[in-house]
């Protein structure tokens, strides 16, 4: 049974269809809007089931519409809703929603202050004393997408969410600003603040994206972590992670992991340290080692001891013994060259092993 424009619902009662205690059937088109005053409210709005207008008490809790029920007994089957909104689109929309909530300040007519608000509000209130055994999920506001027609793109600003979020303004305000907002209240015990859980093909399971065609689109940091003094165990915590590629991967391709285990790779053609160093362990292990200067150093050794295996002088006649000296003189300077060059090869080792 439907209602006529301007007849009161008071009274009525239908437990056919969906079981509603009260329904309308409006049918609204182009030419065609139907509306149905509630006792003690202004008259319909064109395009509107249910029209209310409405000016709250000061310091009081109203509801404009209120849904309020109890169950009778356990409920094994089927749903129960307190407010239950469907549209049904078989044609091409604009725009389309199952429930809508708006929460505006456009008729300030000076400063005001608001403690809070939302345009959509959900409360999960626990019992004091009674516990409850949760088979499936139970949540404050809940999304579900469901079915396998296929759904294109028409840019590349097309999208299909679970939760949908457009911030458009380009005010800096004088607060803080959040996209989303978590907050667990002091004292209070909650596990993750944000998780995603994948039992699907995902792409990413965080996705950051600062928009290259956007243009300023800016972001300061990926990640930002704040915290006090000894109230953070773990930047980033992957123990339980089954990564098979790298638990980095830089923008440039440099990687970082921790796959085996008692071993962190760097895979990067060159690897640069600023600052000071220092390696600690029972053992420190290279691709270099002090045996691979070795036979240099020997080289260089064997060429000091030139002037050692000089041989022994035996003619006695003056121009012998002019060659003879100058032979020595000659093999003395390269002997102090080598000594030299070995002295700076000796400083580069003793570098190379203090690193």
């Amino acid at each position: 049974m439907g209602v006529t424009q301007g007849q009161s619902l008071k009274g009525l009662n239908n437990m056919n269809g969906w079981q509603a205690r009260y329904r309308i059937n409006a049918a609204i088109d182009d030419v065609n809007s139907n509306s149905t005053q509630l006792d003690g409210y202004s008259a319909g709005k064109a395009r509107a089931g249910f029209y209310i207008v409405d000016v709250v008490t000061p310091d009081s809790y109203e509801s404009q519409i209120e849904s309020n029920w109890t169950t009778s007994t356990d409920i094994t089957a089927g749903g129960t809703y307190g407010i239950y909104g469907q549209s049904n689109v078989a044609h091409s929309v604009q725009n389309v929603y199952g429930l809508w909530g708006r929460l505006g300040f456009e008729s300030l007519a000076a400063a005001e202050t608001i403690n809070s608000g939302a345009g959509v509000h959900g409360s999960l209130n626990l019992d004091d004393t009674y516990a409850i055994t949760v088979t499936d999920n139970v949540s404050a506001i809940n999304a579900y997408v469901d079915g396998t027609g296929a759904v294109t793109a028409v840019s590349a600003a097309s999208t299909m969410n679970g939760y949908s979020l457009a911030w458009n303004t380009v005010t800096n305000f004088g607060v803080e600003t959040n996209g989303l907002m978590v907050q667990s209240i002091a004292q209070s015990d909650l596990d993750y603040g944000v998780q995603v859980e994948s039992s699907s093909a995902m792409t990413a399971g965080l996705y950051l994206n600062s928009h290259a065609s956007n243009l300023p689109a800016t972001m300061t940091s990926g990640i930002l972590m704040k915290s006090a003094a000894s109230a953070m165990t773990y930047g980033v915590n992957m123990t339980d992670a089954g990564i098979t590629g790298a638990e980095i991967l830089c923008q440039n391709g440099a990687k970082i992991d921790n796959i085996d285990a008692d071993t962190l790779t760097f895979t990067e053609a060159n690897v640069e340290i600023e600052g000071a160093f220092f390696v600690t362990g029972t053992s420190i292990e290279s691709d270099w080692a002090i045996t691979d200067e070795q036979p240099l150093l020997l080289d260089y050794w064997a060429k000091t001891q030139e002037l050692n295996r000089l041989p022994a002088f035996e003619v006695d006649d003056r121009k012998n013994v002019m060659e003879y000296i100058s032979g020595v003189e000659e093999a003395a300077e390269r002997n102090l060259r080598y000594i030299v060059e070995l002295e700076g090869m000796i400083r580069e080792l003793k570098a190379k092993l203090e690193k």
